[in-house]
């Protein structure tokens, strides 16, 4: 059976390299609460009782712990410690990676051509200014395509839609849920992540999963506002038609239709190994600022085969969302545009992976 670090390792690189919907998250409060007929409800105001939100979305230190999209890195002195970041345009580029990066360019005759950008959805100033054949490409480019465009989504209609499906409605909560030694481990990890373990126990199994991970994340130095996504999204704005590949709707009913078995091996995992993540978080960002796919697909596959749940979470989570993002790309490339393609980091790598599956479909890809 595979080992629970190397699941988690895994899992844990889905929040940063595979699903853009909670980095994509605005700032809003999610109340839950019951309309006059005693339905549940989600609304972005408190209920009659006054009670203290089930997300929070806003970032504000008076409002309940939860997801904080505040506009800048969590400050220096509650990040982890991280080696130093390469940075500045000539470190980006110094012969020391070797001038090759997350990049590719695929071309075929008679169509337009497809930049392919590995995003981490969260990112650290570091990371800029990107190197100068990324920043080129993107000017040259017709259109910016996309796993979600962020500045189009409601921030209150995403919230309620996310707690809909990730929150125990009537009844039920994650304690009952889980074992007791599950249970002790959460109540541990949200507080060291500043979560409250009430908000928490509101949660499904796999957002609880995803919002420990984020708040990981956050606590080693990132931001969504400086992921690579968001980055170009900003830049194409009121620029270049920009273009989704999924929806938001489609990303949150495939998390919500995870098996239990699967949300409970992702929420058990996750939390034994977090207090890992910045070593973590340093290998995946030293292997994607140096270009090095073989590296960056290695910790997400590590020690994959022999668990059928990191399996089924591989296929379901990149194998399956590749083949249909392969097809829309070549849709795209056969009108002859140039396009700026950016999707998560992890669904450019490996044998199923985009740039092997536009290289079976006779695309010349060549890593820039």
């Amino acid at each position: 059976m595979r080992s629970s670090l190397g699941l988690v390792r895994y899992l844990t690189g889905i929040v940063v390299l595979c699903v853009s919907l909670l980095s994509s998250v605005q700032a809003t409060d999610i109340y839950r609460c019951k309309d006059g007929s005693g339905n549940t409800v989600f609304q972005d105001m408190p209920c009659e009782g006054g009670d203290t939100p089930v997300i929070s979305w806003s970032g504000s230190k008076s409002a309940a712990p939860g997801i904080s999209s505040s506009a800048q890195p969590l400050p220096p002195s509650v990040s982890a410690p991280l080696s130093p970041v390469v940075s500045g345009q000539k470190a980006v580029d110094a012969a020391l990676h070797g001038g090759k990066h997350f990049f590719w360019r695929a071309t075929k005759a008679g169509q337009g051509t497809l930049y392919l950008l590995g995003s981490i959805h969260f990112g650290r100033p570091e990371m800029y200014p990107l190197p100068e054949v990324i920043r080129e490409a993107f000017t040259r480019a017709d259109a910016l395509v996309v796993e979600l465009n962020a500045l189009a989504m409601n921030p209150m209609v995403m919230a309620q839609s996310f707690a809909a499906k990730g929150m125990y409605l009537n009844g039920g909560s994650l304690r009952q849920d889980v074992d007791a030694q599950t249970w002790e481990r959460l109540n541990r990890m949200a507080g060291q992540v500043g979560l409250s373990v009430d908000m928490i126990n509101m949660q499904k199994p796999w957002m609880a999963a995803m919002t420990l991970g984020a708040m990981s994340v956050k606590q080693a130095g990132f931001s969504e506002n400086l992921g690579i996504d968001m980055h170009f999204l900003t830049q194409a704005k009121d620029r270049m038609p920009i273009i989704e590949l999924e929806s938001m709707a489609f990303q949150a009913d495939l998390l919500s239709g995870l098996p239990m078995d699967a949300q409970l091996v992702m929420l058990a995992d996750t939390l034994r190994v977090l207090d890992e993540g910045p070593a973590y978080y340093q290998r995946m960002l030293d292997a994607w600022q140096s270009g090095k796919a073989a590296a960056l697909e290695g910790l997400m596959a590590e020690s994959l085969s022999g668990n059928s749940a990191a399996e089924y979470l591989h296929k379901v989570m990149l194998d399956d969302r590749n083949v249909t993002m392969a097809t829309k790309l070549k849709t795209f490339a056969a009108k002859g545009q140039d396009y700026f393609v950016v999707v998560g980091a992890a669904h450019l790598v490996g044998p199923k992976g985009l740039v092997a599956l536009l290289r079976q479909q006779g695309y010349e890809v060549e890593q820039l």
